[in-house]
């Protein structure tokens, strides 16, 4: 009894109470309740078998934490300040790059036409910006196209639901020839409708960090918006 208890509070119980911490700040992503089975079967298993705790942290590691962890983004706007936080964002699954740089103090601007299905008539302001369109009419690589064309450095597509809180959508190829050549992310309707609303009132574009590790940032410096779950 004594030897169960001690391996209880071992490294695996406590590298799995860091990962549903993680999960809460968004980090990593289980979302599907057998990926958090497997991970007590890992942990029950290894206890019979008396491994050592590294074996169940590689096992943990290559079950989720290595690839759930890159289909999540963030970035920050610091201006305007009435919407200056940190933003959860999700990489579309099959099309687009990854980020080559970190940027600093770029450009966040809205898309004319939001929907973006055509030509943007505002190339003028979306060349080196990160540009914000809508969902709808037509398909994520069209409007990504339409976006890299115009010199967008990244594309932000937000849901056509302004009351989506908490739902990211999978993003995936059209199945058409073109090949997007920059980093293109799903955003939630509730954030994108406050931040398109918020550009369009009082701005003509924001400023704003992408992307950012908040496994960096200090807890008391993460400031998600209000009106999102976490």
């Amino acid at each position: 009894m004594a030897d169960l208890v001690k391996n209880f509070t071992s490294t695996p119980v406590v590298l799995w109470v860091w990962v549903f911490y993680a999960e809460l700040l968004g980090y990593v992503k289980w979302s599907l309740m057998p990926n958090r089975i497997s991970c007590c079967f890992l942990y029950f298993f290894s206890l019979i078998l008396n491994t050592y705790p590294f074996h169940f942290f590689v096992a943990v590691y290559q079950h989720g934490i290595a690839s759930a962890s890159t289909s999540y983004q963030y970035f920050e706007i610091l201006i305007p300040e009435e919407i200056s936080y940190i933003y959860k964002i999700r990489t579309a699954e099959n099309f687009g790059t990854s980020f080559r740089h970190i940027y600093h103090r770029v450009n966040l601007v809205v898309a004319e036409p939001y929907l973006g299905c055509s030509p943007l008539l505002n190339k003028h302001v979306v060349d080196g910006a990160v540009v914000l369109l809508k969902q709808g009419k037509c398909t994520f690589v069209t409007k990504s196209f339409h976006a890299e064309q115009a010199g967008a450095i990244a594309v932000l597509i937000t849901d056509s639901d302004s009351n989506n809180d908490s739902e990211y959508f999978n993003m995936i190829h059209d199945g058409s020839s073109h090949i997007i050549d920059i980093p293109v992310f799903f955003m939630l309707g509730k954030d994108g409708w406050m931040i398109s609303e918020t550009l369009r009132r009082w701005y003509h574009f924001g400023i704003i960090n992408i992307p950012v590790n908040i496994s960096r940032v200090p807890v008391d410096q993460l400031h998600f918006p209000p009106w999102t779950i976490w």
